[in-house]
């Protein structure tokens, strides 16, 4: 049986819900053949730092699928994890980190390991905006992001690795004209993901 981890983030600054933990919470899995983890990641750069390596060994999942919230108006992506923390505001933690690598054994850039044209064409085809996206910026997501494809090279896993970017749920947004996405799209954009995985 292949075993999927999926992660999403606590809420953080001035929102109350992530999307991304909101998706990864409501998911259910009806794929058979396929075991789903999901696991809620806090919005801290050295914690993130510290629970990656632990949750590949426990878990030894196949596919690592982590999302994160945006603020654009498509599901986006993600090709590229960069080596660099660099935040224009404070974790959760009041950690501001500023031009850092975040490991500097660590290769400048690591590229996701799934098939993230596949990925784009399904979702598309769902008549759901998603787009690739060639950075996952340099906060929390991308260190995540970087740390996972990280630590798959460093202990020679075999494990595949994604990012996926998504808007803000319609709630999060009332009263205001920025973009968003109802959570049950983001719901037909997973099941089509995990079909393609």
């Amino acid at each position: 049986m292949k075993r999927i981890l999926l992660t999403g983030f606590e809420p953080f600054h001035e929102y109350k819900i992530n999307s991304s933990w909101s998706l990864v919470d409501s998911f259910e899995n009806t794929t058979s053949g396929i075991e789903c983890i999901k696991f809620r990641l806090p919005v801290e750069f050295r914690v993130v730092s510290s629970i990656v390596p632990e949750i590949l060994k426990q878990y030894k999942p196949d596919i690592v699928l982590a999302f994160g919230q945006c603020t654009g108006d498509s599901i986006r992506i993600e090709r590229v994890a960069l080596n660099l923390d660099d935040a224009r505001t404070a974790d959760n933690s009041g950690y501001t980190p500023a031009d850092e690598p975040i490991h500097a054994d660590g290769k400048n850039a690591y590229f996701s390991s799934l098939p993230i044209k596949a990925i784009q064409h399904a979702v598309a085809a769902k008549n759901i905006p998603a787009i690739i996206s060639n950075s996952a910026g340099t906060y929390v997501c991308n260190h995540l992001f970087y740390e996972l494809l990280y630590w798959c090279d460093k202990l020679s896993l075999p494990t595949k690795i994604g990012f996926v970017h998504l808007p803000r749920l319609t709630e999060q947004v009332s009263g205001t004209q920025n973009p968003s996405l109802p959570l049950q799209q983001m719901q037909i954009a997973l099941h089509e993901i995990i079909k393609i995985l």
